[in-house]
């Protein structure tokens, strides 16, 4: 099902159930990168492997960590993984707005040159074709990239044993966000692995980040009223301050 959530309604929420209380929930700082247990967060037997494991979030955002897994429970996430899609390939590089297009058609004048720098023998003809490749296929990976989310593999049984939010912060807090896991015990772990960058939403470095986020909207609202007034001043100098100003310049200069 898509989410047809905006990407600040889903960080609200993400935000407002990352307080304490549950033990399954870990929010983390993550500007330093995240570390991981050495067990299988879905079995809890040792980890021998690691996987990527992406998830896409609203705006088509992708994110992801490297988390170890044991090769058991890896089989059993490929086997449970759909059928891959043998159009994904077209699928990234055509779906979005015009510049998969533009694009192709740019690379099909560069092919048209490529043909003709052959069948002439011209190294001119070979040299000006490459500026079309170049820019064809600039616009063709631009496209491919910001498609990726078309590629990132559902969550399994065994994937869906740790969750992650994506960044949540507000302005002037670090980037950071929640951890959730299936498992208490791995939690636990996870917890103590990262005990440097927990994120304590109520604590001292969120209250000093909403203080300066106080500062900010009292100065747009300073800026706001001072523009306003001088947007007033202007409207009614012509029909009302003008005269009163004559007439008082003309009092003084008696």
């Amino acid at each position: 099902m898509p989410d047809h959530r905006t990407p600040e309604q889903y960080k609200t929420e993400q935000r407002d159930k990352a307080g304490p209380g549950d033990p399954l929930l870990v929010p983390v700082k993550t500007g330093k990168g995240v570390e991981f247990p050495g067990v299988c967060p879905a079995c809890g037997a040792h980890a021998d492997r690691a996987l990527r494991v992406e998830r896409v979030f609203p705006g088509r955002v992708v994110h992801g960590y490297r988390i170890p897994f044991c090769a058991k429970c890896l089989g059993r996430h490929r086997e449970l993984l759909p059928a891959r899609d043998p159009l994904l390939f077209f699928r990234r590089l055509l779906k979005g707005d015009g510049t998969s297009i533009g694009g192709l058609f740019i690379c099909a004048v560069a092919a048209y040159f490529t043909k003709e720098a052959v069948r002439t023998l011209s190294p001119v003809l070979a040299v000006f074709s490459l500026l079309p490749w170049a820019v064809g296929g600039s616009l063709l990976f631009s496209v491919w990239r910001k498609n990726h989310y078309l590629a990132v593999e559902p969550a399994t049984q065994v994937t869906a044993a740790v969750e992650f939010s994506g960044d949540v912060s507000r302005e002037f807090e670090p980037a950071w966000e929640v951890f959730q896991f299936r498992d208490a015990g791995y939690a636990t772990r996870f917890r103590a692995m990262n005990a440097l960058r927990l994120w304590e939403p109520g604590g001292e470095e969120a209250r000093d980040a909403k203080r300066s986020r106080d500062r900010k909207s009292r100065r747009n609202s300073y800026l706001m009223y001072c523009l306003l007034a001088v947007a007033l001043v202007f409207a009614l100098w012509e029909e009302y301050l003008q005269p009163i100003y004559q007439a008082v310049r003309g009092w003084l200069d008696r």
